[in-house]
């Protein structure tokens, strides 16, 4: 698959388009340009309106441990998400933010590796492993 392009927003905080749809139904698809956060474990986060205009319901909760160590449960759905043409399925987390994520567990599953320079304002989701990029 090739590299997958973002952006870094004006936090310079690493941005892709990833798109979102419930399990089985690919035509829903909505894109997102969701936050790459590190610091989340898990596969992919979403706001709790933009997932009910695609259908998308609570249909457990999880407990997730947020940063300083609190434990709450959560709502999360079963969903996909789309990125380029490789399809992946996971838990979402659905939240009260605007603000769509994705995690570790995401990159994980789309076997990614994430190139984020500041510097030269560049992100790359690349399939590249980091030994291949000679680190």
């Amino acid at each position: 698959m090739a590299a997958t392009h973002g952006r870094l927003d004006s936090q310079d905080c690493p941005l892709a388009v990833v798109a979102i749809f419930p399990e089985g139904q690919p035509g829903s698809a909505k894109d997102f340009e969701a936050l790459i956060d590190t610091g989340f474990t898990g596969f992919a986060q979403m706001p709790k309106t933009a997932a009910a205009l695609l259908g998308m319901q609570p249909t457990a909760t999880m407990d997730v441990t947020f940063f300083g160590g609190v434990t709450h449960p959560v709502p999360v759905t079963w969903g996909s998400a789309r990125l380029g043409a490789d399809t992946r399925e996971g838990f979402i987390i659905l939240s009260d933010s605007d603000e769509t994520l994705v995690g570790i567990h995401f990159l994980r599953l789309f076997r990614k590796t994430l190139i984020h320079s500041a510097v030269e304002e560049e992100v790359i989701l690349t399939d590249r492993t980091p030994n291949q990029l000679g680190y």
